[in-house]
């Protein structure tokens, strides 16, 4: 689980900027032109991705 959760934060790090802080965004302005909704549905998506793939 504990590995999952690394594998998680590794691959969301570089692309999105996490609710709950998972992962740290590097580039601020990308996610302020980004509104929520796109943000929450591209986690998603990206979140059923990485499930789909364990």
């Amino acid at each position: 689980m504990e590995r999952t959760i690394q594998k998680y934060k590794e691959i969301h790090t570089r692309n999105i900027k996490h609710d709950c802080n998972l992962a740290q965004p590097k580039d601020e302005k990308l996610f302020e032109k980004i509104d929520n909704m796109k943000r929450k549905e591209y986690l998603l998506q990206a979140r059923n991705k990485f499930l789909a793939t364990k």
